[in-house]
């Protein structure tokens, strides 16, 4: 909240300045602009900008709702929050263009919106992309949905193995490789009723280009659990040559 004190404003700036320099730091609104196209000619905010303003919403509120950005912003100083657009108004946010955000994102597929954003990182920051560190989890739904998915391009919310131990509710599975300093450089989200085994299998077939190693000599590391110790596994990890940390099943 605002103290006015003559000509003084107190604001709470917590963590998010920082936040905000380092992802104009990366170059993220310009990243994810140069991929997607416009998804509204006749507003000021662009898509990169909205995800900037997602990310400080998520981790800036437990309890996300789109609806209400808007009020999230209010008190917020947001030419600290997002420096590249220091004239950005609150009254500029509202779900309406966040959906469209969304939308555009997804047309554009995410993976590749990611790993722009990834690489762009690694080269400004110089991070070492020798070893990928992977797991998973699943995230519980609640609730009843009209109809399914018609679109099997979309991640399924359906019944698999619960690491929540909740077998009874529908899920989605999400992936995650960081490097060895825990900076996020892979992410998928796939079906409920997807294998850990399947995913590891997909991710070391694809792991040289995503890490933009693709010369065989170059040093790789792949380190999961157990479930990246399959036949299918090994064969594709031996073709792609990479080494594999893992525990035996």
């Amino acid at each position: 909240m605002f103290e006015k004190y003559g000509n003084i404003h107190a604001i709470r700036a917590d963590y998010y300045p920082i936040l905000g320099q380092l992802m104009e730091e990366i170059g993220l609104a310009g990243t994810i602009n140069s991929i997607i196209q416009p998804y509204d000619t006749q507003v000021n905010v662009d898509a990169g900008t909205y995800v900037g303003l997602f990310i400080h919403h998520i981790l800036g509120d437990v309890n996300i709702k789109m609806y209400k950005m808007d009020e999230f912003f209010k008190d917020k100083a947001i030419p600290l929050l997002i420096p590249w657009k220091p004239d950005l108004s609150v009254v500029d946010i509202n779900d309406d263009r966040a959906g469209r955000v969304l939308d555009a994102l997804w047309e554009a597929n995410p993976q590749q919106v990611f790993g722009a954003v990834v690489n762009s990182a690694i080269a400004v920051h110089g991070l070492s992309t020798d070893a990928v560190h992977v797991d998973t989890t699943s995230k519980s739904f609640h609730g009843a949905y009209e109809g399914d998915f018609e679109d099997e391009t979309v991640p399924q919310i359906n019944l698999g193995y619960s690491k929540d131990h909740r077998p009874d509710l529908k899920q989605l599975i999400f992936g995650v490789g960081t490097t060895a300093d825990g900076v996020p450089i892979i992410g998928e989200v796939v079906n409920g009723n997807e294998s850990d085994m399947t995913l590891n299998g997909r991710w070391v077939k694809n792991l040289r280009n995503i890490m933009q190693k693709v010369e065989d000599d170059e040093f790789l590391l792949y380190i999961a659990d157990s479930s990246a110790v399959t036949t299918n596994n090994l064969r594709i990890r031996k073709e792609a040559n990479i080494d594999i940390i893992s525990r035996l099943p």
